[in-house]
């Protein structure tokens, strides 16, 4: 794995490109990826740009993008710190689909392929190293979670505020929304 890192404008970049390891190596370094992410938003935020903690899926490329924000998801961006997963495993997955599942089974075959990103980005929020170090990240930001696919508003809230998986509608992430992820 190499680790790149750049300032594009006011926001330090870093950059986690993972080669095709399957599917075990990309679940193991996703925790630890949004834990760093998590804790270093807590290091280099002051609580009032810290409100969210964002997390985005870019489905079609395989990144994860964990980013602090002030307004939410449809809020403005300005993010002083951006950390982004690049993973060639979740990149060739997407291409397989788009090349070889049948026109009339791409919706499915695209749900499922999200669907389990979301579940282990879930499961290290609320169990895994990323989940203490956002409990801890807590004591001095409210880091709230929203996470979604590509822009907010293009498909449903894929985690509830805490970071659990969101089995029901998209305003499971909202705030207001039930702890349990909406009916």
């Amino acid at each position: 794995m190499e680790v790149v890192r750049f300032t594009d404008g006011p926001t330090r970049h870093e950059t986690w490109e993972l080669p095709d390891g399957g599917w075990g190596e990309w679940a193991a370094v996703a925790d630890r990826f949004v834990a760093h992410a998590a804790r270093a938003i807590a290091a280099e935020c002051s609580a009032g740009a810290a409100e969210w903690l964002e997390v985005n899926y870019w489905q079609a490329s395989g990144r994860l993008i964990v980013f602090p924000s002030r307004g939410g998801p449809h809020g403005d961006r300005g993010e002083p710190v951006c950390f982004e997963l690049s993973s060639a495993h979740l990149a060739a997955a997407a291409r397989r689909v788009g090349a070889s599942v049948l026109d009339a089974e791409q919706n499915a075959a695209w749900a499922a392929l999200a669907g389990r990103v979301w579940r282990r980005v879930g499961e290290c929020l609320t169990a895994g190293a990323a989940g203490r170090e956002l409990a801890v990240a807590r004591a001095s930001h409210r880091l709230r979670v929203a996470a979604y696919d590509d822009q907010p508003g293009e498909g449903p809230w894929r985690l509830t505020e805490s970071g659990a998986f969101a089995t029901g509608h998209a305003a499971a992430a909202e705030p207001g929304a039930a702890a349990d992820g909406g009916a």
